[in-house]
């Protein structure tokens, strides 16, 4: 007879246990089971070979269905603007406009970055099975000016950029839970700055983005908001932290090197 175990697992996309975990169990089992669900829960979520690069929400009744991945990273996090109902300017008020009115064939809402042409490993998860199977990414026959060192500089860049627009929401949640209205009003700023940049190469509402690479400018713009982003964080109180989660996310589609971008077909 083994004993009983009881084990919470949560799994953070970062380092840091931020309240918005992207999978969670809670294990209860005779101890060496426990042991290995958790062991389960932690290889579904650590990061063996690089980075997660999506993972969508797949239909559970009976029958076949289909599912489609835009070939973008998970779009920037919610809650970067200091007034939702006005955020975004025209474009994306006509956007609000559209998809209140109408069921639009693409979303008009924040995108992530386009992942670079490569090799991804892509996982169905249903119940205990796990199939995966590998599909090759490849550049746009359209536009053979842009290399692949270019989709890589792009991608690693907008990457880097879409956590420091997750670090600016974060923040901003965190000013306004302080009633502080300078704070408030700063990392609504910072992430106005963010937000822009982003979606010069990503796209917003009704507009197209950019493949190509960034340049001097999109560096020294990301490089001063930072900087601003890092002063105005140093400003905020220490956040009140219970726990540490585990760092990475379900596995979905991925195949890429862990500190670089992913193999060449």
């Amino acid at each position: 007879v083994f004993p009983q175990g009881r084990i919470l697992a949560d799994a953070y996309r970062g380092a840091e246990a931020d309240g918005d975990p992207r999978d969670h169990e809670d294990i209860r089992a005779p101890m060496p089971l426990a042991v290995e669900r958790a062991v389960a829960f932690i290889d579904r979520n650590r990061k063996p070979d690089g980075t997660v690069v999506r993972t969508l929400d797949a239909p559970t009744s009976p029958g076949m269905h289909r599912v489609g991945w835009d070939m973008r990273y998970e779009p920037p996090p919610a809650g970067a603007e200091s007034d939702p109902e006005q955020a975004g300017g025209e474009e994306e008020a006509m956007a609000r406009e559209l998809a209140a009115r109408y069921t639009l064939p693409i979303p008009l809402g924040a995108r992530g970055p386009f992942a670079s042409p490569g090799t991804y490993r892509v996982t169905l998860e249903a119940g205990s099975a796990r199939p995966a199977k590998e599909l090759v990414l490849k550049p746009d026959p359209e536009m053979p000016m842009v290399s692949q060192a270019d989709y890589e500089a792009r991608e690693r860049f907008l990457v880097g950029l879409q956590e420091s627009q997750r670090r600016a929401a974060d923040g901003l949640r965190r000013a306004r839970a302080t009633g502080d209205n300078t704070l408030i009003q700063r990392f609504s700023a910072i992430a106005g700055r963010l937000n822009a940049l982003a979606s010069e190469f990503n796209g917003s509402a009704v507009r197209q983005g950019s493949i190509y690479p960034p340049g001097p400018d999109h560096t020294r713009r990301r490089e001063e908001a930072e900087r601003a982003l890092k002063q105005v964080l140093d400003a905020l109180p220490a956040p009140n932290r219970e726990s540490v989660g585990h760092e990475g996310a379900a596995l979905t589609a991925s195949s890429r090197a862990a500190n670089g971008p992913p193999t060449r077909p």
